[in-house]
């Protein structure tokens, strides 16, 4: 009888979580159609295997969220000339999910890339819908709905009806004139002209249809499910031609939508407090928008938007006084690797803890990660990651992982990992998430991951070091990590709590345990509701090109608040990851800009360069010409002056500012010729130099107009080689020959 019973629970439990087994030879499955949705996967799995794009993407439904993305990275791989030997997709569970099915599926794959071959693992959910009598993919990324940001009109009489809503879906609520999300899941309330923000929309076409005073008419409530407006997946917007349909269908959604986590793109209706979805005759897509009413609400929008970009810009330069105080403060001169920050050369970054930790801590101060984490939902939970991932197109793991802090995910929930074979990122919330940013096509987020051996985690903060079994972090903390990662990694060694070593802070007093305190919420908070002043026109052509001015503006914000924080952190704790991190994000203002000069000239792609040159000039002037030649291919671009990038970086993107241009210059230069003692890196208010010295005395090589002069130029007010360094505005140093 025991047997019985435990073999009935068995089969119902598989029943219930719908996945398949095996019966010979034979695969059932236990929802009648996993078959189907099985033939959908191996068509798609066929498809990549013989490189088939539109084989491949009919396997997707057009509502699909990120289908054009999608279409990007397949075209992309095929570019890329790779080859699958093996590629298969399997069903692990399947369930009923709303009006489709939500399956969890297992991917395995091994491939060829440049010789090379690899193979890997995946885990992940996709969301199916039935179409034209096949099931297609209509969400690859799929996860319910969490907290997504509600967004309701500035002077929106509907304001206490969003505040219910996003109480009941635990959101955040945001105005017209201050959301600057664009990607993830968002909510939009309002009646016909209220909401700048859907006006937006439907000036561009992005909405399915114009909502007016008189259509779809007062006691009908209308929302519309929109797939891949800007990099939303979903823009869930509800409204009606009148303020009491308006807040009836808010009521109604707020409460169907702690119900339901999850709606297939299109039109619903709501009558009678009921919902459906609209019939086409229903609709029409011939209503126009009164101009006059539309333009009123977004430029009133504007007005506000544009006021907040003074204030924000305002605070940027009372930031920037503060930070040059305190570098001019800063004296941590006695340390020999910090070209080893600066550097890019992977092994590099293995040699030390602090170090790894500071590069993920300089990306902070980077002001185009911390733009873009204004782009991302504010809620720090499962439904940021996909969006992260969907804007780190060139990033790598240590900047994705800073990405993910900054739009708010705490120090103990975000790390970057290192395996023996790829690094990911690791994600410790719910049951735990593996992210892999360089995934080619199939990158996501993953509840499965195969990664051979895990080396170390590490964010800005904490670190675990597995081959010293060292750690910074609380035993509590440990445990909770080690555990979720040992859910979601499939390692060929478990990881076991008990062999982590506690390291304390007093035994390791050069890495600090002090988290970024800063955020994206805490900009936020400083933008206000309304102007001072009046403006009768407005300086930017329209509302959507005034939010990404202040979205930009307060990344520099958000960027410059680390960066005092870190310099902080740097000045009282020498050698931490901190203290590293200024030479990792290539700060110009150090008291060791030598290092830069050093990275410059054993830089492997800067080396490789200058043999070109070397090799098909004989002359010592055709070799300089050379170098000019280089410096021609760079795009000139803005770009903020306090910062180096790094020259193989300025070579391989074809881009920098003249300072960067001269960094590369100097490294090809002394490779050539050697000389490092008698060649300077010279930064000015008008251009960026490599000075050199000939028999006639020095010559600057000018790197933004690209040419050769003699003139002096006496606004240099920082140089530097890999001996010496001056700088007017820390007080290093004292002035060169060529400047006296």
């Amino acid at each position: 009888m025991k047997k019985i019973l435990l073999l009935m629970l068995a089969l119902a439990s598989v029943f219930l979580f719908g996945c398949r087994f095996k019966s010979d030879n034979v695969t059932v499955y236990e929802l009648p159609e996993g078959a189907e949705v099985q033939k959908t996967l191996d068509t798609l799995a066929g498809s990549v295997l013989s490189m088939d794009i539109e084989g491949y993407m009919s396997c997707f439904s057009p509502d699909c969220a990120f289908l054009n993305k999608i279409n990007e990275n397949i075209l992309s791989v095929k570019a890329q000339n790779i080859k699958f030997k093996n590629f298969s997709i399997s069903i692990q569970g399947l369930k009923r999910y709303g009006e489709g099915l939500e399956a969890i599926v297992n991917t395995q794959w091994e491939m060829s890339l440049n010789g090379k071959k690899k193979s890997g693992e995946q885990t992940r959910s996709i969301y199916f819908s039935k179409e034209d009598d096949a099931w297609k993919i209509k969400d690859y990324y799929f996860h319910a709905y969490s907290r997504p940001s509600v967004v309701v009109g500035n002077s929106s009489l509907l304001f206490a009806n969003a505040q219910g809503m996003a109480k009941a879906l635990n959101s955040k609520l945001f105005l017209d004139i201050d959301h600057l999300q664009n990607s993830g899941d968002i909510i939009l309330l309002g009646t016909a002209y209220d909401n700048a923000s859907i006006l937006e929309m439907e000036k561009q076409n992005s909405t399915y249809i114009k909502v007016t005073e008189n259509y779809p008419g007062s006691d009908l409530g209308i929302v519309q499910v929109i797939p891949n407006a800007e990099n939303y997946r979903h823009a869930i917007v509800i409204q009606s031609s009148s303020l009491q349909g308006a807040k009836a269908a808010i009521s109604f959604m707020a409460q169907y939508l702690t119900e339901n986590s999850y709606m297939e793109p299109g039109v619903y209706l709501i009558q009678d407090n009921e919902i459906r979805k609209a019939e086409l005759l229903e609709l029409t897509t011939l209503t126009t928008l009164d101009h006059n009413k539309a333009e009123e609400t977004l430029a009133r929008a504007q007005d506000v938007v544009e006021y907040n970009i003074k204030l924000i810009s305002d605070e940027i330069a009372l930031e920037k006084d503060n930070i040059h105080l305190i570098e001019k403060n800063i004296s941590n001169n006695d340390r020999k690797d910090y070209k080893e920050a600066f550097s890019i050369d992977p092994a590099a970054k293995k040699q030390s803890q602090a170090i790894r930790m500071g590069i993920i801590s300089s990306y902070f101060m980077n002001k185009d990660v911390c733009t873009k984490a204004f782009q991302l939902p504010p809620s720090a939970d499962a439904g940021v990651l996909d969006s992260a991932l969907m804007l780190a197109k060139d990033m790598d793991i240590p900047s994705v992982t800073a990405l993910l802090r900054l739009a708010g995910f705490h120090g103990d929930e975000v790390f970057s990992l290192e395996g023996e074979d790829a690094s990911v990122i690791f994600a410790n919330i719910d049951d735990g998430y593996a992210l892999d940013p360089n995934m080619l096509f199939i990158h996501g987020v993953n509840r499965q991951y195969a990664l051979e051996e895990l080396k170390s985690i590490e964010n800005d903060g904490y670190y675990l070091n597995l081959k010293d079994n060292s750690t910074n972090m609380p035993k509590e903390d440990i445990i909770n990590s080690i555990n979720a990662i040992n859910k979601v990694l499939s390692l060929k060694k478990e990881l076991l709590p008990s062999r982590i070593v506690r390291k304390s802070f007093a035994q390791n007093e050069e890495l600090a345990t002090n988290f970024l305190p800063f955020n994206t919420l805490d900009i936020y908070e400083k933008l206000q509701n309304n102007t001072s002043y009046f403006q009768y026109t407005n300086s930017m052509s329209s509302l959507s090109e005034a939010k990404d001015a202040l979205r930009m503006a307060m990344g520099e914000l958000l960027s410059l608040k680390c960066r005092k924080y870190i310099l902080n952190l740097a000045g009282k704790y020498p050698g931490s990851q901190y203290d590293y991190s200024r030479y990792s994000g290539g700060l110009a203002f150090v008291e060791k800009p030598e290092a830069y000069a050093e990275a410059a000239r054993e830089s492997a792609a800067v080396k490789v360069k200058a043999s070109e040159i070397g090799s098909s000039n004989r002359e010592r002037e055709d070799k300089i010409e050379g170098i000019l030649s280089v410096l021609s291919t760079i795009k000139i671009e803005e770009k903020a002056v306090d910062f180096f990038l790094h020259p193989e970086a300025c070579l391989k993107s074809k881009k920098g500012g003249a300072m960067d241009k001269a960094l590369l210059a100097y490294g090809l230069y002394t490779g050539l010729f050697g000389k490092s003692d008698e060649t300077w890196v010279a930064i000015s208010e008008n251009s960026s130099y490599v000075v050199i010295r000939d028999e006639y005395g020095y010559k600057y090589i000018d790197c933004k107009y690209n040419a050769l002069s003699r003139m002096p130029d006496p606004t240099i007010y920082l140089c530097f080689n890999e001996k010496y360094a001056y700088n007017t505005r820390l007080g290093i140093g004292e002035k060169p020959e060529f400047m006296r």
